[in-house]
């Protein structure tokens, strides 16, 4: 059942088959270039995306201050 999971999920476009926003979204990731933009958006992705979903980008921008 795992790898049929891994193989729907490498199809294009990025995100398919996931089963919440931070899962599609963390499986977009590889497809992002920049390495600090990449760590970012994974560490909105992984531990911050009330934020966002809430409206508060001073919240967010406090939240990853130290990223």
């Amino acid at each position: 059942m795992q790898t049929a999971l891994r193989r729907l999920q490498s199809l294009e476009p990025p995100g398919v088959d996931a089963h919440s926003v931070a899962e599609c979204l963390q499986l977009q990731l590889p497809a992002v270039a920049c390495p600090q933009v990449r760590a970012v958006a994974k560490a909105i992705s992984c531990d911050h995306l009330k934020a966002p979903a809430a409206r508060d980008p001073d919240g967010l921008s406090r939240a990853l201050a130290n990223t």
